[in-house]
């Protein structure tokens, strides 16, 4: 039986989609006009609602969840030539999108 978590705040929401698109804590505050102590009691909140122990853990049970769909995204922009004339993507990176509950 899988357990079921409280909705997290917008607020929550948006620091942790800053943070697994890999922002840092200071980086996240600064985008959303917060402390980073603020920072911390977001999660803090977020961990008791999901009973997560860390923030990978946390993006883990959201995606479980289906508040959060990790998606891959493919930077094409300076991409390798090879001799048949194929691109070849630099890096390939994950990123995250909100999935909103109706």
């Amino acid at each position: 039986m899988e357990m079921q978590i409280r909705q997290p705040t917008k607020r929550e929401i948006h620091l942790v989609l800053l943070l697994a698109n890999g922002f840092k804590y200071k980086g996240a505050a600064e985008a959303m006009d917060i402390s980073t102590n603020t920072v911390k009691g977001y999660l803090n909140n977020l961990f008791f609602k999901t009973g997560a122990t860390n923030t990978a853990n946390l993006i883990y049970i959201l995606t479980k969840q289906g508040l959060l769909a990790v998606v891959l995204t493919v930077s094409l922009l300076g991409t390798d030539t090879d001799k048949h004339r194929r691109h070849t993507p630099r890096r390939i990176r994950p990123a995250a999108v909100y999935i909103a509950k109706a």
